[in-house]
């Protein structure tokens, strides 16, 4: 699951299973400094759109529009959130399965386990030296 805070209004965006999407956003928030809610924090209180099966879909997801901490109205579309869901969803994954294989490149390259080498004793300067 990616989750993404959208900065400008706010909202959040979630990626989950293969492409559902959710954005959503607190009923009411407080306009003092544009980062503190009223009511509940659980998820039940936020305004959802849902959106199952997004690859399948035919359509945009849409265009959100707000207004700023300087009263402009401002947009951005979910489209590319969700472009940058998928992609960062990847990226993760990809450095996972990476860190995996070389970590098993590493130990089963070795031969040894590191409980049978021999314990590691410092040695004057501070260079690690095996003890006989």
């Amino acid at each position: 699951e990616v989750l993404a805070y959208v900065e400008p209004d706010g909202s959040v965006f979630t990626l989950t299973g293969i492409s559902d999407a959710r954005h959503g956003k607190l009923p009411n928030i407080s306009s003092g400094n544009g980062s503190s809610f009223e009511g509940e924090n659980s998820e039940d209180s936020y305004d959802w759109a849902v959106f199952n099966d997004v690859e399948d879909m035919d359509r945009e997801l849409g265009r959100v529009t707000y207004i700023d901490v300087e009263g402009n109205e401002r947009e951005y579309w979910l489209d590319s959130i969700y472009e940058e869901a998928l992609t960062t969803r990847e990226s993760y994954c990809m450095s996972m399965i990476s860190a995996a294989y070389a970590l098993k490149e590493v130990t089963g390259g070795m031969g040894v386990s590191m409980q049978q080498m021999p314990p590691m004793q410092p040695s004057p300067i501070g260079q690690p030296v095996q003890q006989e």
